[in-house]
């Protein structure tokens, strides 16, 4: 039977993973409840570390005065299993209060956790372990603890069971440890005679206290500011701002390096334990310079790629060392300070470090990074450890520190002007601001500027940028009978505020979290056109969390607009969840319309893609997808309400009639009602039957966040997802007036050839993107949307009229012409063409080609074929005769067949 000390040492650790997992539960609920902003994380987290160290020094003070440590730390351990809930309660509260009682619960909840690390020492010491290098050992498997219960909760219950599942796992944990120490507690105290408690450590002086109690509280505030700026950085630069990989990876390697070198010190003989602590200080502080070195020059994660072994290994090797180091300091200094007492020295190494952690967490993100920047931040935090440890060596053995001293801040200083290295990828950076929550980069690009944002480009002036910017303002703006307010999510570089502005019965609000963005505005005046410097009254700009304003203003809207950047990207998945969109829902007045940016990239089976569709379908009664196609795109626009959206042409032409409304649309290519009018690819009841097996994305169980970092794909995916989804199904259309059923058929049949276009121009086949563009000019030779993409747009082809005539004929623009005239059906004209350039330039054999495809088209086969047969026996290229010999076999068939057949195949000939 194993010794009462070894089952105790197992259950500690399942009580510390346990106490782990509440806090990711904990910091979850919060951040749904206060909403995501960074002051309002830090104050969580700062009201956990808080409660942990007040019931350290709880502990600390009369611990060793209780007469049955092991049955009070069942008995706290059943408390903080009742406690684990009480977070919850801050749902039940009005906004306004919420925040602070979240506070007070979260501190409550967590003190009398922290109240178990001095009182299992004491238990430790009372079973006759010895009680210095002991107590790291108990910090080796608290560290080890909270590394299981990180990677448990953060990895694999959350997506599976939910936070409510967790906390209930977490909560059940802590009452089974709680029994198993109730059980073997008459064993603990029958073994505390036959094992007298061995001191490795004189009793501490006070100096010689103080000291180690200055290195302990060092390390927490450094290592807890250290951990703000890894989790950063890791997400810039390695996990594609993907927070929870990057938190977790990097609390999970901070935990289990800590255990690691608690352990090791701990079990290391020998007296001189402050002299060992100073050394391991220096080192951790070293070692956090090094790996700023190291941040500086990993590369990025390419933004389609997942998250994979070399951004582990990076992590491991950034902040791994650091933490070991830090482990090392803490055991030893649990082993000075264990002379006086059992529960005493060690609760007050804990209290004192966990306090200092407590202003690591509140300075580093809302000072020290607004202020010095995160390279600057961590350099000094490397630096703090360096000085305290030098500070203790020299007053303990009179060592002259400078030359180290100085060595190190060379380094930091040396370090500081090479970064920040980590936006070097992005190309030419004209703004760069590292915020309290986010860094945010403007880049110069040869199709104009993006806004990055943590390295993922969410907005710019560019074409794709700008159509995503604009077709979120005005389809729903388009859509909606009467419009009055609109509220969008997110300001980004704030071209969607400025194009609804354009409308000007509009009142426009903005939701948006982060004031590092709002920076970048000057340098996007292209897209917002100075929309901040000359702010309209009928505009406002809220510096919020946007579930948070919803959540307490008490207006409603007829738009929400929800512009967000990328799924796998921080906090963006919270605002896809089916309680979000139930939020979002009530806050629409009646006939209101919810419209929701979405990024199409992925990879068969589309998980993730399914899964938003369906919570988003899962929420709103009437439900479509819309996505674009005057140019190739990554994204569509997902609308919601209470009522099916018909295309209303007679609005749809009066609001373009606004000449700004009119050029903004332009300026992307959709300012063509039928384009408009036929861009709906899904509706309700097809986009419901897709998606009927996928799972639901709710803030219990976020699945979304959790898969959307691991699963990779290109722009040209998106069209590879529309295509799997079946045929386009068009709204309907109402007061066509002269446009025609006939228009709107003809635009509606060439989707296809031009969604499979963008497609084949994303993956780089050039050639086929062109045949695929001529079939969709085929079926809509009317289409001008089509003749920009081939090049042959309206302005080309004026200048080609122009050109032919001139006195001298142009034979290359009079062949160039007739293929416009072949392509839109106009063959008797495209043969006078051809015949005219094949007269202009006799040798020309693609004259000669254009003129037996015309005869082809014209439904003239025999003619068709004299010409055909004189290509071939003039020697032709070989691709020329390939083409030749097509159409020859389509000549050879029955005019009705053979006329089909050449409407088919005419993108290839």
């Amino acid at each position: 039977m194993l010794p009462s000390r070894h089952i105790f040492a197992v259950v500690y650790l399942l009580g510390a993973s346990s106490t782990l997992a509440l806090e990711v539960v904990w910091a979850r609920l919060m951040a749904l409840a206060m909403g995501s902003a960074v002051e309002a994380i830090a104050c969580v987290l700062a009201a956990f570390m808080g409660g942990l160290g007040a019931g350290a020094w709880i502990g600390s003070e009369w611990g060793d005065r209780v007469r049955r440590p092991a049955r009070i730390f069942a008995w706290l351990q059943l408390v903080g299993a009742l406690a684990a809930a009480l977070p919850y309660l801050v749902f039940l509260l009005p906004a306004k209060v919420a925040f602070f009682f979240g506070l007070v619960s979260v501190t409550a909840a967590s003190l009398p956790l922290g109240i178990l690390f001095p009182l299992a020492s004491r238990v430790r010491a009372d079973d006759g372990t010895s009680r210095g290098g002991r107590a790291g050992m108990l910090y080796a498997l608290d560290t080890g603890g909270a590394l299981l219960g990180c990677l448990l909760a953060g990895l694999v219950l959350i997506p599976l069971v939910g936070m409510l599942g967790t906390l209930l796992l977490a909560a059940g944990t802590k009452l089974l440890v709680a029994a198993v120490v109730m059980v073997i507690y008459r064993r603990i105290g029958s073994d505390a005679a036959d094992h007298p408690v061995m001191d490795e450590e004189p009793p501490a002086a006070g100096s010689r206290l103080k000291q180690v109690l200055l290195l302990a509280a060092v390390q927490g505030f450094a290592l807890l500011g250290a951990e703000t700026v890894f989790s950063r950085t890791l997400s810039f630069v390695l996990y594609r701002g993907s927070t929870t990989y990057a938190f977790v990876a990097m609390l999970a390697t901070v935990l289990g390096f800590t255990s690691l070198g608690a352990w090791w010190a701990g079990r290391g003989a020998g007296k001189d334990a402050l002299g060992r602590a100073w050394k391991f200080a220096v080192l951790s502080g070293a070692c956090l310079l090094l790996s700023l070195a190291l941040l500086l020059v990993a590369g990025p994660v390419p933004e389609s790629g997942a998250v994979g072994l070399a951004a582990l290994l990076v992590t491991l090797l950034a902040c791994g060392p650091p933490s070991f180091f830090s482990g090392a300091v803490f055991s030893s200094a649990c082993k000075v300070a264990a002379g006086g007492g059992a529960a005493r020295g060690p609760g007050r190494v804990l209290a004192v470090n966990t306090f200092a952690a407590v202003l690591g967490a509140l300075l580093v993100p809302l000072a020290l990074v607004p202020l010095l920047g995160l390279g600057m931040t961590l350099a000094l935090l490397g630096l703090f450890p360096v000085a305290a440890g030098l500070l203790v060596s020299k007053r303990r053995e009179g060592r002259r520190p400078w030359p180290a001293a100085l060595a190190a801040v060379l380094a930091a200083v040396l370090l500081v002007l090479a970064g920040p290295r980590w936006v070097r990828h992005l190309g030419r950076v004209i703004f760069y601001h590292e915020g309290s929550d986010v860094s945010v980069a403007v880049v110069a690009e040869q199709g104009g500027k993006r806004l990055f944002v943590d390295g993922i480009a969410v907005a710019g002036t560019d074409l794709i940028m700008s159509t995503d910017q604009k077709t979120l303002a005005h389809l729903p703006v388009l859509l909606h009978p009467r419009p009055r307010s609109v509220l969008t999510v997110g300001f980004g570089s704030g071209g969607t505020s400025y194009s609804l502005l354009l409308h000007p019965d509009l009142q426009v609000d903005c939701a948006e979290i982060s004031p590092a963005v709002i920076r970048a505005a000057d340098y996007l005046t292209e897209a917002n056109h100075g929309l901040l410097e000359h702010l309209s009254p009928r505009y406002r700009l809220h510096l919020e969390d946007a579930r948070r304003f919803l959540t307490t203003t008490g207006r409603s809207f007829d738009i929400i607009a929800n512009d967000c950047t990328d799924l796998a990207y921080k906090s963006d998945a919270s605002l896809y969840t089916k309680d979000f969109f139930e939020l979002v829902r009530r806050r629409l007045a009646p006939g209101g319309i919810a419209a929701a940016w979405i990024p199409l990239r992925g990879e068969a089976p589309y998980r993730v893609m399914k899964t938003v569709l369906k919570t988003f379908a899962d929420v709103f009664p009437s439900v479509s997808l819309w996505v674009f196609d005057a140019h190739p795109v990554h994204f569509g626009i997902l609308l919601g309400g209470s009522a099916p959206l018909d295309v209303d042409m007679s609005r749809v032409k009066r609001v373009l009639k606004n000449p700004k409304v009119a050029r903004d649309l332009r300026a992307i290519g959709l300012d063509d009602p039928l384009r408009l009018a036929t861009s709906r690819h899904l509706d309700g009841r097809t986009l419901r039957a897709w998606v009927a097996d996928s799972a639901l994305h709710t803030d219990d169980r976020p699945v979304v966040e959790f898969w959307a970092p691991l699963e990779s794909g290109d722009d040209a995916s998106a069209y590879r997802f529309l295509l799997s989804a079946g045929p386009a199904t068009p709204a309907v259309v109402r007061h066509v007036g002269a446009l025609t059923r006939r228009d709107i058929g003809c635009r509606i049949a060439s989707r296809p050839g031009l969604l499979s276009g963008h497609r084949a121009w994303l993956e780089g086949d050039l050639e086929g993107a062109r045949l695929f563009y001529l079939r969709a000019l085929r079926a809509c030779p009317d289409d001008p949307g089509v003749r920009v993409l081939l090049g042959i747009g309206e302005e080309k082809t004026a200048r080609l009229e122009e050109q032919i005539h001139r006195p001298l004929s142009n034979p290359g623009a009079l062949v160039l012409l007739g293929a416009v005239r072949l392509y839109e059906g106009d063959y008797r004209r495209a043969l006078d063409l051809f015949a005219a350039g094949r007269l202009a330039n006799p040798r020309d054999l693609g004259a000669l080609m254009g003129v037996g495809l015309a005869h082809l088209g014209a439904g003239r086969s025999r003619a068709a074929r004299r010409v055909l047969f004189r290509i071939l026996a003039s020697g032709a290229g070989e691709q020329l005769e390939k083409r030749a010999l097509a159409a020859l076999s389509l000549a050879r068939l029955p005019a009705p067949l053979g006329r089909a057949l050449w409407a088919l195949t005419f993108a290839g000939l």
